[in-house]
C-alpha cells in the first residue's frame, strides 16, 4: 500500500468526525456529545502521518523538509483565507476589545499555539467561549505541535526492531492516556487543550498504522469489525455529557 493511496474509508471517518462536531455546536440532539469527533480526527491524523513517514522511511525517500513543505501546502492556504475572512468580519461585528482579542487569536494560530492561548485564558474573568471567533483552531495547534515533534521521534522509533518499535509507541500511548485521566480530574482545561494529554489519541492512530492489529483476512470478520466500529462511534456521539 503506497503512502499516497486514496482511502475512501478514511474520508468517510473524516466526514463523520466533522459532521458530529458541527451537529454538536448546532445542538442537534442525536449528537449531544458530538465533540468527540475531534478525538476521532486526532486518531485519523496519527494514522495517516505515521503511515506516510513509515512508507517513505522504508523506501529511503523520507525528508523532514519535504514533510513540512507538504504540511504547509495543505494547511496554510486554507488557514490564511479563514483568518482574513474572520478578521474582516470581526472589524464589522465585534466591539473594539473583542476585535483586538480576535487579532491576538489570529497571531497564535499563525504560530500554531492557539491551543496554548485558549488554555491560558481559562480564568474566572475571561470572556465566554462563544465570543472567541477562532476557538475552533485549538485542535489545529495540537496537531501542528505533534507534527513538529513526531517525525524525528518516528525516525528513531522505526530504526528499532518491530517489538521495540511497538513497545515505544504503546508506552507513549499509555503514559499520555494516564495523564489524560488524571489531568481531566484536576486540570480539565489542560487535559482538553494541550498536547501531552491528547498524544495518546495520535499515538493510537500511529499504532494502527504500524499494524499492531493484524489485517483481518476474512471478509465476514472485516464487515463485523467495521459494523462494531460504527456502532461504537454512533454511541460515542450520544452517551457523554457536555
Amino acid at each position: 500500500m503506497s503512502s499516497t493511496e486514496y482511502r475512501p474509508d478514511i474520508d468517510c471517518l473524516r466526514a463523520f468526525a466533522v459532521s458530529s462536531v458541527i451537529a454538536f455546536h448546532y445542538d442537534i440532539s442525536p449528537f449531544r456529545s458530538g465533540y468527540v469527533g475531534v478525538d476521532v480526527f486526532f486518531v485519523i491524523s496519527g494514522f495517516l502521518i505515521t503511515r506516510i513517514i513509515r512508507a517513505e522511511t522504508r523506501a529511503g525517500t523520507f525528508s523532514i523538509a519535504a514533510f513540512y513543505r507538504r504540511r504547509a501546502r495543505r494547511i496554510l492556504p486554507a488557514a490564511f483565507a479563514m483568518l482574513c475572512a474572520t478578521l474582516l468580519a470581526a472589524c464589522v461585528v465585534l466591539l473594539p476589545q473583542q476585535t483586538l482579542s480576535a487579532a491576538q487569536q489570529a497571531l497564535s494560530v499563525l504560530a500554531f499555539s492557539s491551543n496554548i492561548l485558549f488554555w491560558s485564558q481559562q480564568g474566572y474573568f475571561d470572556a465566554a467561549a462563544i465570543t472567541k471567533p477562532l476557538l475552533h483552531t485549538w485542535s489545529l495547534g495540537v496537531e501542528e505541535q505533534y507534527y513538529f515533534i513526531f517525525p524525528a521521534l518516528a525516525l528513531a522509533i522505526f530504526a528499532r526492531r518491530r517489538s521495540l518499535m511497538l513497545a515505544s509507541l504503546v508506552a507513549i500511548c499509555v503514559a499520555s492516556f494516564l495523564l489524560c485521566v488524571v489531568q481531566t480530574r484536576i486540570q480539565p482545561a489542560a487535559a482538553f487543550y494541550l498536547l501531552p494529554a491528547r498524544a495518546w489519541q495520535l499515538a493510537l492512530g500511529a499504532l494502527l498504522a504500524v499494524e499492531i492489529v493484524p489485517p483481518l483476512r476474512s471478509q465476514r470478520l472485516r464487515i463485523g469489525a467495521a459494523t462494531l466500529g460504527w456502532i461504537a462511534l454512533g454511541a460515542s456521539v450520544n452517551v457523554f455529557s457536555p
